[in-house]
């Protein structure tokens, strides 16, 4: 089965896939969590400025065909959480972006923020009780 967004996606100019570092940051985050939108922003990244350009980034990787997008509703039908999956072409990025290192530099130096409060020598706010902890 073709994946339609990929396709149209990098075929403009032959075959051309370009990430952002912000789509790469949230690739990884989404990958590392699973996916699950509830577990990113419980594990301190409701602050984080990476999460200012969220529904941005998730619209492009959307589009890029690499990611897929479910809502989660409990039995009222109200959205409880957001789950997130890789399409086969996003686990092959994910791939790539692992045998290049960059999976895991990435992830250590969001992780290490999230610790510090302090993300590209900026302070942002940390939620309080992950200080006391």
């Amino acid at each position: 089965m073709t994946n339609e967004a990929l396709r149209e996606h990098v075929t403009n100019i032959g075959f051309n896939l370009t990430l952002s570092k912000s789509m790469i940051n949230l690739l990884v985050l989404l990958h590392h969590h699973r996916g699950d939108a509830n577990t990113i922003h419980e594990g301190g990244y409701r602050y984080h400025p990476v999460m200012r350009t969220w529904t941005a980034t998730i619209r492009s990787l959307k589009e890029r065909g690499l990611i897929t997008h479910e809502i989660v509703r409990d039995a009222k039908g109200y959205n409880v959480n957001a789950l997130f999956k890789p399409t086969r072409a996003g686990s092959l990025v994910i791939s790539l972006l692992k045998e290049a290192g960059i999976y895991q530099e990435r992830l250590e130096e969001l992780q290490r923020s999230v610790e510090s409060g302090i993300y590209q020598g900026r302070q942002f706010a940390i939620v309080p009780s992950l200080q006391a902890g």
